[in-house]
């Protein structure tokens, strides 16, 4: 069910060439991951793909007969939770959108363009980089 919607949501930013990377937890994409009560996805979007990406979330919505429930911004992160209901289940997914780098506290330790420059592809997905990716969880 929101599998659905996040595999349709990525197939499309990689056809359009959108530049992002998830950030942790992408093991089990496009499902929930088995140990979690929620679906928390974690997500690097450079700032120059930033208005398309938001088109491109509001149309899978719309086509995947989702609804956007909440939406919220920060200066460094867009927030997003995502739901989903069909045959009497209800799934949502909180999809974090972190723009410019990445930081600690408002401190950034990592530019846009080195996340997008050493991004990996794992499965039909964009991901950080291993040593990225054990930086954040470190840190």
């Amino acid at each position: 069910m929101i599998n659905n919607f996040i595999t349709k949501l990525f197939n499309t930013l990689n056809e359009k060439k959108i530049s992002y990377a998830i950030l942790r937890n992408y093991e089990s994409m496009p499902y929930r991951p088995k140990n979690k009560e929620y679906f928390d996805l974690d997500m690097f979007v450079s700032s120059k793909d930033l208005k398309e990406f938001n088109r491109i979330l509001s149309k899978t919505i719309e086509n995947e007969k989702a609804i956007l429930i909440k939406s919220f911004k920060r200066s460094y992160c867009h927030h997003f939770r995502v739901t989903k209901f069909e045959d009497n289940k209800f799934e949502s997914v909180q999809i974090d959108v972190h723009t410019k780098g990445q930081g600690w506290w408002g401190f950034f330790y990592l530019m846009e363009n080195e996340i997008i420059n050493n991004r990996i592809k794992y499965k039909e997905f964009y991901v950080v980089s291993d040593f990225h990716c054990n930086l954040f969880n470190w840190l």
